[in-house]
Protein backbone atom coordinates (compact mmCIF):
# COMPACT_ATOMS: atom_id res chain seq x y z
CA UNK A 1 0.00 0.00 0.00
CA UNK A 2 1.44 3.34 -1.05
CA UNK A 3 1.09 6.28 1.31
CA UNK A 4 2.66 9.59 2.25
CA UNK A 5 2.44 11.68 5.39
CA UNK A 6 2.41 15.46 5.13
CA UNK A 7 3.93 16.73 8.37
CA UNK A 8 2.78 20.24 9.23
CA UNK A 9 5.44 22.93 9.41
CA UNK A 10 5.10 26.40 10.88
CA UNK A 11 3.75 29.07 8.57
CA UNK A 12 6.63 31.46 9.27
CA UNK A 13 9.60 29.16 8.95
CA UNK A 14 9.51 25.94 6.96
CA UNK A 15 12.61 24.75 8.80
CA UNK A 16 10.93 24.79 12.19
CA UNK A 17 8.71 21.78 12.94
CA UNK A 18 5.19 22.22 14.27
CA UNK A 19 4.38 19.09 16.25
CA UNK A 20 0.67 19.46 15.61
CA UNK A 21 -1.32 17.31 13.23
CA UNK A 22 -0.32 16.38 9.74
CA UNK A 23 -2.21 14.80 6.85
CA UNK A 24 -2.07 11.06 6.20
CA UNK A 25 -2.60 10.34 2.51
CA UNK A 26 -3.25 6.63 2.19
CA UNK A 27 -6.10 6.40 -0.31
CA UNK A 28 -6.09 7.78 -3.84
CA UNK A 29 -7.04 10.02 -5.49
CA UNK A 30 -6.86 12.39 -2.51
CA UNK A 31 -7.95 16.03 -2.79
CA UNK A 32 -7.10 18.92 -0.45
CA UNK A 33 -9.30 21.99 -0.67
CA UNK A 34 -12.01 24.13 0.88
CA UNK A 35 -15.06 22.20 -0.34
CA UNK A 36 -16.96 19.84 1.92
CA UNK A 37 -16.41 16.87 -0.41
CA UNK A 38 -12.59 17.14 -0.33
CA UNK A 39 -10.69 14.32 1.35
CA UNK A 40 -8.99 16.88 3.59
CA UNK A 41 -10.66 20.24 4.09
CA UNK A 42 -8.79 23.47 4.88
CA UNK A 43 -11.23 26.27 5.63
CA UNK A 44 -9.22 29.32 4.59
CA UNK A 45 -10.09 31.84 1.88
CA UNK A 46 -6.60 31.53 0.36
CA UNK A 47 -7.18 27.83 -0.28
CA UNK A 48 -9.21 27.04 -3.40
CA UNK A 49 -12.32 24.88 -3.36
CA UNK A 50 -10.28 22.01 -4.83
CA UNK A 51 -6.68 23.08 -4.37
CA UNK A 52 -4.50 20.07 -5.23
CA UNK A 53 -4.85 16.36 -5.88
CA UNK A 54 -2.63 13.38 -5.02
CA UNK A 55 -2.64 10.24 -7.17
CA UNK A 56 -0.61 7.11 -7.88
CA UNK A 57 1.31 6.50 -11.11
CA UNK A 58 4.06 3.93 -11.75
CA UNK A 59 4.08 2.93 -8.07
CA UNK A 60 4.83 6.50 -6.99
CA UNK A 61 2.71 9.21 -5.38
CA UNK A 62 2.25 12.40 -7.42
CA UNK A 63 0.69 15.79 -6.77
CA UNK A 64 -1.00 18.11 -9.25
CA UNK A 65 -2.50 21.55 -8.75
CA UNK A 66 -6.24 21.81 -9.41
CA UNK A 67 -6.12 25.26 -11.05
CA UNK A 68 -5.96 26.90 -7.63
CA UNK A 69 -5.92 30.70 -7.34
CA UNK A 70 -2.85 30.90 -5.09
CA UNK A 71 -0.83 27.94 -6.25
CA UNK A 72 0.70 24.67 -5.07
CA UNK A 73 4.49 24.65 -4.70
CA UNK A 74 6.90 21.74 -4.38
CA UNK A 75 10.42 22.54 -3.17
CA UNK A 76 9.81 26.21 -3.92
CA UNK A 77 8.64 25.71 -7.51
CA UNK A 78 5.10 26.25 -8.73
CA UNK A 79 3.43 22.95 -9.65
CA UNK A 80 2.32 23.55 -13.24
CA UNK A 81 2.09 19.85 -14.08
CA UNK A 82 2.11 16.63 -12.06
CA UNK A 83 5.18 16.23 -9.81
CA UNK A 84 6.41 13.10 -8.06
CA UNK A 85 6.72 13.32 -4.26
CA UNK A 86 9.98 12.31 -2.61
CA UNK A 87 10.79 11.80 1.05
CA UNK A 88 11.79 15.15 2.55
CA UNK A 89 10.19 17.30 -0.16
CA UNK A 90 8.56 20.55 0.98
CA UNK A 91 4.99 21.17 -0.11
CA UNK A 92 3.53 24.68 0.10
CA UNK A 93 -0.12 25.56 -0.41
CA UNK A 94 -0.85 29.20 -1.25
CA UNK A 95 2.28 30.39 0.63
CA UNK A 96 0.28 29.73 3.78
CA UNK A 97 0.42 26.03 4.67
CA UNK A 98 3.77 24.23 4.63
CA UNK A 99 4.32 20.49 4.84
CA UNK A 100 7.28 18.13 4.76
CA UNK A 101 6.64 14.94 2.79
CA UNK A 102 7.41 11.66 4.55
CA UNK A 103 7.45 8.26 2.87
CA UNK A 104 7.45 5.02 4.89
CA UNK A 105 10.94 3.93 5.95
CA UNK A 106 10.15 0.38 4.85
CA UNK A 107 8.63 -0.81 1.60
CA UNK A 108 6.99 -3.61 3.58
CA UNK A 109 3.34 -2.81 4.12
CA UNK A 110 2.45 -5.41 6.76
CA UNK A 111 1.86 -4.50 10.36
CA UNK A 112 3.43 -7.71 11.68
CA UNK A 113 6.66 -8.99 10.10
CA UNK A 114 7.62 -12.60 9.46
CA UNK A 115 5.44 -15.58 8.57
CA UNK A 116 2.27 -16.86 10.24
CA UNK A 117 2.14 -16.03 13.92
CA UNK A 118 1.45 -19.08 16.07
CA UNK A 119 -1.09 -18.95 18.89
CA UNK A 120 0.38 -18.33 22.31
CA UNK A 121 -1.02 -19.43 25.66
CA UNK A 122 -1.37 -16.35 27.82
CA UNK A 123 -1.99 -16.69 31.55
CA UNK A 124 -5.26 -15.05 32.57
CA UNK A 125 -3.40 -12.55 34.75
CA UNK A 126 -1.24 -11.53 31.75
CA UNK A 127 -4.12 -11.11 29.30
CA UNK A 128 -4.49 -7.51 28.13
CA UNK A 129 -7.44 -5.41 27.07
CA UNK A 130 -6.05 -3.85 23.90
CA UNK A 131 -7.41 -1.07 21.71
CA UNK A 132 -5.95 -1.08 18.19
CA UNK A 133 -6.18 2.32 16.47
CA UNK A 134 -5.36 1.99 12.77
CA UNK A 135 -7.09 3.65 9.80
CA UNK A 136 -6.02 0.89 7.40
CA UNK A 137 -8.73 -1.74 7.88
CA UNK A 138 -6.63 -4.67 6.62
CA UNK A 139 -3.71 -3.78 8.89
CA UNK A 140 -6.04 -3.33 11.86
CA UNK A 141 -7.71 -6.69 11.25
CA UNK A 142 -4.36 -8.48 10.93
CA UNK A 143 -3.07 -7.02 14.18
CA UNK A 144 -6.34 -7.76 15.99
CA UNK A 145 -6.29 -11.40 14.84
CA UNK A 146 -2.72 -11.85 16.09
CA UNK A 147 -3.58 -10.37 19.47
CA UNK A 148 -6.67 -12.56 19.75
CA UNK A 149 -4.57 -15.65 19.02
CA UNK A 150 -2.29 -14.62 21.85
CA UNK A 151 -5.23 -14.55 24.25
CA UNK A 152 -5.82 -10.81 24.52
CA UNK A 153 -9.18 -9.05 24.33
CA UNK A 154 -9.17 -6.61 21.43
CA UNK A 155 -11.20 -3.65 20.19
CA UNK A 156 -10.49 -1.84 16.90
CA UNK A 157 -10.97 1.82 15.97
CA UNK A 158 -10.27 3.30 12.53
CA UNK A 159 -10.13 6.99 13.49
CA UNK A 160 -9.15 9.21 16.37
CA UNK A 161 -12.74 10.09 17.27
CA UNK A 162 -13.77 6.43 17.22
CA UNK A 163 -10.78 5.55 19.41
CA UNK A 164 -11.83 8.08 22.05
CA UNK A 165 -15.37 6.67 22.10
CA UNK A 166 -14.21 3.05 22.38
CA UNK A 167 -11.64 3.92 25.06
CA UNK A 168 -14.25 5.70 27.17
CA UNK A 169 -16.63 2.75 26.95
CA UNK A 170 -14.15 -0.14 27.31
CA UNK A 171 -11.27 1.29 29.38
CA UNK A 172 -8.41 -0.65 27.70
CA UNK A 173 -5.16 -1.08 29.60
CA UNK A 174 -3.09 -0.91 26.38
CA UNK A 175 -3.52 1.15 23.21
CA UNK A 176 -1.63 0.34 19.99
CA UNK A 177 -1.85 3.65 18.15
CA UNK A 178 -0.92 4.37 14.55
CA UNK A 179 0.74 7.80 14.62
CA UNK A 180 -0.29 8.91 11.15
CA UNK A 181 -4.06 8.78 11.22
CA UNK A 182 -6.20 10.75 8.80
CA UNK A 183 -7.67 13.84 10.46
CA UNK A 184 -6.82 13.74 14.18
CA UNK A 185 -3.24 12.44 14.36
CA UNK A 186 -1.80 10.00 16.88
CA UNK A 187 -0.28 12.67 19.12
CA UNK A 188 -3.62 14.41 19.51
CA UNK A 189 -5.36 11.11 20.21
CA UNK A 190 -2.74 10.24 22.85
CA UNK A 191 -3.19 13.60 24.59
CA UNK A 192 -6.97 13.21 24.70
CA UNK A 193 -6.75 9.62 25.91
CA UNK A 194 -4.52 10.75 28.78
CA UNK A 195 -7.20 13.24 29.81
CA UNK A 196 -10.00 10.68 29.87
CA UNK A 197 -11.10 9.49 33.30
CA UNK A 198 -9.66 6.06 34.08
CA UNK A 199 -7.06 6.22 31.28
CA UNK A 200 -4.27 7.89 33.25
CA UNK A 201 -2.25 4.67 33.62
CA UNK A 202 -3.10 3.14 30.25
CA UNK A 203 -0.04 2.13 28.25
CA UNK A 204 0.00 3.91 24.87
CA UNK A 205 2.26 2.31 22.26
CA UNK A 206 2.81 4.34 19.10
CA UNK A 207 3.27 2.50 15.79
CA UNK A 208 4.74 4.05 12.64
CA UNK A 209 5.85 2.94 9.20
CA UNK A 210 8.22 5.92 9.00
CA UNK A 211 11.75 6.58 10.18
CA UNK A 212 11.43 6.81 13.99
CA UNK A 213 14.21 9.42 14.15
CA UNK A 214 11.93 11.79 12.21
CA UNK A 215 8.73 11.08 14.13
CA UNK A 216 7.78 13.39 17.01
CA UNK A 217 7.45 11.10 20.03
CA UNK A 218 6.74 13.12 23.17
CA UNK A 219 6.96 11.31 26.48
CA UNK A 220 5.28 11.78 29.80
CA UNK A 221 1.66 12.46 30.57
CA UNK A 222 0.70 13.61 27.06
CA UNK A 223 2.90 11.30 24.98
CA UNK A 224 3.53 7.67 24.12
CA UNK A 225 5.09 5.11 26.42
CA UNK A 226 6.99 3.45 23.58
CA UNK A 227 7.37 3.49 19.80
CA UNK A 228 7.32 0.51 17.41
CA UNK A 229 8.17 0.55 13.70
CA UNK A 230 6.18 -1.33 11.06
CA UNK A 231 6.42 -4.15 10.29
CA UNK A 232 6.43 -4.94 14.01
CA UNK A 233 8.55 -7.86 15.22
CA UNK A 234 6.16 -10.28 17.01
CA UNK A 235 8.72 -10.90 19.77
CA UNK A 236 9.00 -7.17 20.41
CA UNK A 237 5.24 -6.84 20.51
CA UNK A 238 4.98 -9.72 22.97
CA UNK A 239 7.48 -7.98 25.25
CA UNK A 240 5.52 -4.73 25.11
CA UNK A 241 2.33 -6.53 26.11
CA UNK A 242 3.87 -8.33 29.10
Amino acid sequence: MLEVYLQTLTERDANEKDLGCGIAVSRFPFVIGRQDDCDYRICHRMISRRHCRFFVHDEEVWVIDQHSRNGTYLNGKLVREARCLSDGSLLNLAHLYFFEVHRPASSLTGTICGGPVEPEKVHAQCSRNVLVVEDNEDAAQTLALVLNRWGHKVWVAHSGSEALEVAEAQQPDTVLLDIHLSGMDGRQVAERLRNQEGMEKTRIVAITGYDPDRVPCPSGETGYDSLLTKPVDPDVLRDVLR
